[in-house]
């Protein structure tokens, strides 16, 4: 993945995969996840979001203004039917563990699905993502 950083106080992209149509072609399959980066030296307050299609699966709820700490996002998306899924989901900032998450989805699968991070802080270069993978745990 190219590193990306936040521009300006709005939420934006840093590095997106599309998920091929019927990535998850059976129930059971599942894709892991895992996005990591830094945030700036400063006191602002930075959102650090991992989504799957429009839904968010884990941002940085608990440390809200992280200075100077690397950040890891994690989930597991397992297809439970033809048309939903479930996700388990957790992070870290710093040494702080963020909340897990286990909850559904409902991605349409017949198309690809954008899996991406985002970034919210004050200035430009708070939050820089350095790399995304995706596992197929077919």
């Amino acid at each position: 993945s190219t590193e990306a950083a936040n521009s300006g106080s709005g939420e934006t992209d840093l590095i997106s995969y599309s998920l091929p149509a019927s990535s998850l072609s059976a129930t059971g399959k599942a894709i892991k996840v895992k996005v990591s980066g830094v945030t700036a030296a400063n006191a602002n307050t930075k959102t650090i979001r991992l989504y799957f299609g429009a839904s968010v699966m884990i941002s940085n709820y608990i440390t809200t203004a992280p200075s100077n700490k690397a950040w890891t996002l994690e989930a597991t998306v397992f297809r439970d039917s033809s048309s939903t899924q479930e996700f388990q989901a957790n992070g870290r900032v710093g040494a702080v563990v963020q909340t897990e998450v286990v909850s559904a989805l409902a991605a349409t699968m017949s198309g690809a699905i954008v899996i991406k991070v985002t970034g919210q802080g004050t200035d430009n270069s708070d939050i820089t993502a350095k790399f995304m993978s995706v596992e197929f745990l077919n």
